[in-house]
């Protein structure tokens, strides 16, 4: 990604970063979700196509960006996300961090998401996203490394004993954990609005849990209990084998559904990523609709809706 200039009496009124036109793959498919998140109809193909370039006329025109419907620098720091290449950066070096990205693959997938939004909060980074101060936060400074490196050859002992400190208190953390929970599993999703959806079905079969979203040792044991009586694999972790058993899906993809039932023409209400009678009424109408066998959310119904995680 270009970065823009440094301003100058002689800068020109356009920077380079602004005058960049993105055409990659992985960059539109990128565009064409962040558009379809707003609402907009389209294919997460990777094509630029009227239809795309539609859309982009209209999301610039409504959050005044002026005319155009290229994809450039300013088009998407406002949706929140970058060009594929600076995004295998940031991937990288969150990994570097010990945030989870997964595979850097340039594209803003579910754990980039919230490894972006883990780095923002523990930065204390207001807006959310990929902006002009998170790139500046995790790129842009890589340029002082070598002043940096030198002052840690100065006390790379000290930093060796931080780092051993830290690692066992996070080993401590661990054990705690697992005495707690009875579990060293794989997490899995534990966002609020995930759990609480998970809560809400454990008590329709029975639990008695407090819908607070946190995911505890109480809604482990009743996950737990769940798997078994459902003939899932043992654990109480939250992944998307126990989501659709229970007719649900984690909140992003929720919200995603939400979004798309609401442009199709029912009534989920405000797409907020949880399961309300209203989105749960327009799911099952629209399974109606299009002969779709089964109840709630599942695989056939995401790609019956042409949504993806």
């Amino acid at each position: 990604m270009t970065l823009p200039a440094a301003e100058t009496e002689e800068a020109p009124a356009e920077t380079e970063a602004e005058d960049t036109v993105f055409t990659d793959e992985k960059t539109v498919r990128m565009v064409q979700a962040a558009l379809i998140k707003a609402g907009y109809e389209l294919e997460k193909d990777g094509r630029i196509t009227d239809t795309l370039k539609e859309a982009i006329a209209k999301f610039r025109t409504e959050n005044s960006l002026g005319e155009g419907t290229d994809i450039t620098n300013e088009l998407l720091s406002k949706l929140g996300i970058t060009d594929s290449a600076t995004m295998q950066k940031i991937q990288e070096k969150l990994n570097a961090l010990g945030y989870d990205c997964g595979e850097p693959d340039g594209l803003s997938g579910r754990k980039t998401n919230e490894a972006i939004e883990a780095y923002r909060a523990k930065e204390n980074l207001a807006g959310e996203g990929v902006d002009a101060e998170l790139i500046e936060h995790l790129l842009v400074n890589e340029e002082t490394d070598e002043e940096a490196q030198t002052e840690e050859a100065a006390t790379e002992e000290t930093a060796t004993e931080e780092a051993q400190t830290e690692a066992q208190t996070e080993e401590n953390q661990t054990e705690a954990q697992t005495e707690e929970t009875g579990t060293d599993e794989e997490e899995g999703y534990t966002d609020e609005k995930t759990v609480r959806m998970v809560q809400s079905v454990l008590n329709e079969n029975g639990a008695n849990l407090e819908k607070d979203g946190k995911l505890g040792k109480l809604v482990r044991e009743a996950i737990r209990i769940y798997r078994e009586t459902r003939d899932l694999p043992a654990g109480s972790v939250i992944d998307d084998e126990l989501l659709f058993d229970m007719g649900i899906t984690d909140s992003a993809t929720m919200q995603k559904v939400q979004e798309k039932l609401n442009s199709l023409g029912y009534d989920c209400g405000d797409p907020d990523g949880l399961t309300g009678k209203k989105t749960k009424a327009s799911i099952e109408e629209y399974r109606k609709k299009e002969n779709l066998e089964g109840t709630g959310i599942d695989q056939e119904l995401l790609d019956a809706l042409g949504i993806s995680r």
